[in-house]
């Protein structure tokens, strides 16, 4: 026989559990991996309307060198088109390699490698904002603000919108400052020598 206190102490537990989800996903949105998570969000959300507004494949050496490096890749030949400019941004160029695994339609790939770029950029105001609060200890609201206004810097909108190599060398400046930050803000040395290597690496 189930005594009635059985049933209480069940109903008091479960009230308990319930209380606690509640107090873990009030303390979430509150947190700063939220905030961080909303401003990845609304850049890339920015990034991609703009997109729709790209043109079709610009046959220069700043566009087909870069993809021509997953198109090599993936067996294309464009030799007799890559030798007027050369391979270049092959760090970019290895991005957009499984694109052309994806789709055969060379329409559809030139727009996901666009919005490609919209991912690696988006990257950037997070990070601006994860500085702004631990480096430098800026308030929330300004935080937000500062990192709004410099991830969407008019280059940032404007030459993401091209499969050039200027995503990636917008975006890797911002990266080796967090992880140059992350060497010096670090206590153990294991750590901040992967974080100095990683730093080295993204130069």
């Amino acid at each position: 026989v189930i005594r009635i206190s059985d049933y209480r102490r069940k109903y008091m537990n479960d009230i308990e559990m319930t209380a606690r989800s509640k107090k873990g996903a009030s303390d979430f949105l509150k947190s700063e991996a939220f905030v961080m998570l909303c401003i990845n969000a609304g850049a890339l959300l920015i990034h991609v309307l703009l997109s729709l507004c790209t043109t079709i494949f610009n046959l220069t050496p700043d566009e087909y060198s870069v993809t021509a490096i997953g198109a090599y890749l993936n067996g294309y030949d464009w030799s007799s088109t890559v030798s007027t400019g050369g391979y270049y941004g092959y760090f970019q160029g290895l991005l957009y390699t499984p694109i052309y695994l994806l789709t055969d339609d060379p329409y559809l790939r030139y727009d996901l490698m666009i919005v490609m770029n919209d991912i690696i950029i988006s990257v950037i105001p997070v990070i601006i904002y994860y500085l702004g609060r631990r480096a430098f200890d800026i308030n929330r609201g300004p935080a937000l603000l500062f990192a709004f206004i410099s991830g969407l810097y008019p280059c940032y909108v404007l030459l993401t919108k091209f499969t050039w190599n200027e995503t990636m060398c917008n975006t890797l400046p911002w990266v080796f400052l967090l992880l140059a930050y992350k060497s010096v803000d670090c206590s153990n040395t294991v750590k901040k020598q992967v974080f100095s290597v990683l730093g080295g690496l993204t130069l």
